[in-house]
């Protein structure tokens, strides 16, 4: 397989990224489910604490091979999302692009010669026919 200069690629996706808002969820506490508690005693859901940050990707729609459709969605609500080597979405992360909340489906890593050349993502529609206003709307009220 010819190697792949990685100046390239990221001119390629300097050049025809998309601006991507990436939003990692963490519990944001060594004890997420709050089991010192005596108002809760540790049960319920944990708390999630949103992170944004941003990067550029290539966004290309999914082949039929590529995916298997899950229940409710269509083809049309899947992306590849193409991006630089230390950019990094992961798998369950959200994505904001296109006036439009995705799910983050697992990576793929692209090596050659042993080091990162570029990440691949599928990503998925958080809410069939959802909307950026839907997605906002949640964050407004996991993060105060």
């Amino acid at each position: 397989m010819p190697q792949i200069p990685v100046l390239q690629v990221n001119s390629i996706i300097a050049g025809n990224g998309t601006y991507i808002t990436w939003w990692q969820k963490s519990t944001g506490s060594a004890d997420p489910f709050d089991t010192g508690s005596t108002i809760t005693y540790g049960y319920g859901d944990p708390q999630l604490v949103l992170t944004s940050g941003s990067f550029y990707a290539v966004v290309m729609p999914v082949k039929p091979d590529e995916e298997i459709i899950e229940p409710g969605f269509i083809l049309e609500d899947y992306r590849n999302l193409f991006y630089k080597a230390n950019d990094g979405p992961t798998f369950f992360d959200w994505v904001t692009f296109d006036g439009q909340a995705w799910r983050v489906k697992p990576t793929q890593t692209r090596l050659d010669a042993s080091h990162v050349i570029f990440q691949k993502a599928s990503v998925r529609t958080l809410v069939p026919s959802g909307s950026l206003n839907i997605f906002m709307n949640y964050v407004k009220q996991l993060n105060p």
